[in-house]
């Protein structure tokens, strides 16, 4: 998704180039923990896109549990994650 992948080039866009960058030293420093933070913040983007699809209100409650898992938990996951390859 947004965070691209090794060898892919970001979108111009300057929080896309600081995410893809990020993950580089991430995976350069941590040998490969910047896997997982990627896993995080694809989730995070492929969330945030599908609700910027609705063209309605959310359909309902599990949508939105759905959505504040794949956003605010998975956030908490990807600090926690960076926090502990810090250590």
């Amino acid at each position: 998704a947004a965070a691209g992948d090794r060898d892919e080039t970001p979108p111009p866009h300057p929080v896309a180039i600081a995410l893809h960058s990020a993950l580089h030293a991430s995976m350069r420093d941590t040998g490969g923990v910047g896997a997982r933070h990627r896993r995080w913040l694809n989730a995070i983007v492929d969330a945030r896109i599908r609700d910027a699809e609705l063209d309605s209100p959310p359909p309902g409650i599990p949508f939105l549990e759905a959505y504040a898992d794949q956003t605010h938990a998975s956030l908490l996951y990807l600090i926690l994650d960076a926090w502990r390859s810090e250590e």
